[in-house]
């Protein structure tokens, strides 16, 4: 029979959540708790170590891609599906695996980057955890690349200015005389809070792209009637929040999405609503897919190629294993006005 955190925590005499933090970094408690903990786990045998394991440095032809979110939920997002295809794509040509791995350790505290045995990790992941997976994986020899970055110092990073876009995306509505503005969010931050709020505020939110297209709407002087925090950026999760966002009364004139899936989404609620789009609503959405649900219409969005976003971060990847020390660099994105917006009603 398997040996669980639990078991760990009970005898060591600590709480779960206690010996998790105690196995991963032990901020916040004794060295006296944290090698009481790591003494258990090891008199138990307990599948994560005490400390990071460390490869040896013999290439083993595996890469390692870091998701936001669970694979299974991650891959939902028509432009990370971009990104991975062209990345897993250059890697293959490179003789290189693929590993897909969530940035958050399991509920029974199980880290994999701990023991994942890897030649590079490139992080998708732009959340509150990459600083600690960056220096664990760092420690074991494992070189990162990232998309964004909120990593300190000399980073391989590509990178994107999603402020002045989305300010220039949200002055363009409130040009058309919308006042009613809906805004329909990604998750802001580890674990999604989904549903309405009636705050936007990008200094909370620990996902990068989130937390600068929303601070893009403060700076544009857009103050929304909702706020829709969605789960993932799918076309169901853009569903749900635009059939919630069509009962209100009076309801939104136009909604701003962060993704072009959720903008899809929206726009199958509002045809369900018996909506027109856009003379009864205008929407928005991010990233320039091409989405079956939005036709006959196109999207007024802002275009970023994850293609272009892939094959960068593979060519990232292939200087900093040569040794080299590639600068960031930034991917142009641009405006572009559709058939899904109009004047106010």
């Amino acid at each position: 029979m398997s040996v669980r955190l639990k078991d760990v925590a009970k005898e060591a005499g600590v709480s779960v959540s206690a010996a998790s933090i105690c196995l991963r970094h032990g901020e916040g408690f004794s060295q006296q708790t944290i090698q009481r903990v790591r003494s258990a786990a090891d008199a138990l045998g307990y599948g994560a170590p005490a400390g990071p394991r460390p490869r040896t440095s013999q290439r083993v032809g595996l890469a390692a891609i870091v998701l936001n979110d669970d694979p299974q939920f991650a891959m939902q997002c028509g432009h990370t599906v971009e990104i991975v295809k062209a990345l897993s794509r250059e890697l293959t040509q490179m003789g290189m695996g693929v590993a897909m791995l969530p940035s958050r350790q399991d509920t029974e505290g199980t880290c994999p980057y701990r023991c994942v045995d890897a030649d590079i990790a490139f992080f998708l992941a732009v959340g509150e955890l990459s600083h600690e997976t960056t220096a664990l994986l760092r420690s074991r020899g494992i070189p990162t690349v990232h998309l964004q970055s909120v990593v300190g110092g000399p980073v391989a990073a590509v990178r994107t200015d999603d402020v002045a876009p989305m300010r220039e995306l949200a002055a363009h509505v409130m040009s058309l005389g919308h006042e009613r503005i809906a805004v329909v969010t990604q998750r802001s931050g580890a674990i999604a809070s989904v549903g309405l709020s009636d705050r936007l505020d990008w200094r909370d939110t620990t996902i990068i792209h989130t937390r600068d297209r929303l601070r893009g709407l403060e700076e544009a002087g857009v103050t929304p009637v909702a706020v829709y925090e969605a789960r993932t950026s799918a076309v169901a999760a853009g569903r749900e929040a635009g059939a919630t966002l069509f009962t209100m009364h009076p309801r939104p004139t136009a909604v701003i999405c962060l993704t072009d899936m959720l903008a899809a989404g929206v726009m199958v609620a509002a045809r369900e609503a018996g909506l027109s789009v856009p003379e009864d609503v205008s929407i928005t959405g991010w990233d320039g897919l091409d989405l079956p649900s939005l036709a006959p219409h196109r999207l007024t969005t802002v275009l970023q190629s994850g293609a272009q976003k892939g094959m960068l971060l593979a060519a990232f990847g292939r200087e900093v294993l040569a040794g080299g020390h590639p600068r960031p660099f930034h991917v142009p994105q641009h405006v572009s006005i559709g058939s899904t917006t109009g004047g106010a009603p």
